[in-house]
């Protein structure tokens, strides 16, 4: 998915878990923390402003607990 600079992202966590919401870069490095703590269980979306970041593929890591999903996207200026 590509965006130019915002772009909003989504999440379910189906239950009541610790989380944390990071950027990664195509080097592995996190270049952004979204959001982390305790979560109550449910559907969650923010706006993701990347306006101080430079054009490129980043991953959109949400890690609980148990799980760990990443997101492809594609920042073009």
């Amino acid at each position: 998915r590509s965006f130019n600079p915002s772009t909003t992202l989504s999440w379910t966590l189906q239950e009541n878990t610790e989380f944390s919401l990071r950027v990664i870069d195509v080097r592995g490095r996190e270049v952004a923390q979204l959001a982390e703590g305790v979560s109550a269980a449910g559907h969650f979306s923010m706006i993701w402003d990347a306006a101080a970041l430079s054009s490129g593929v980043y991953f959109i890591q949400l890690s609980t607990p148990s799980e760990v999903s990443i997101q492809k996207v594609m920042l073009v200026k």
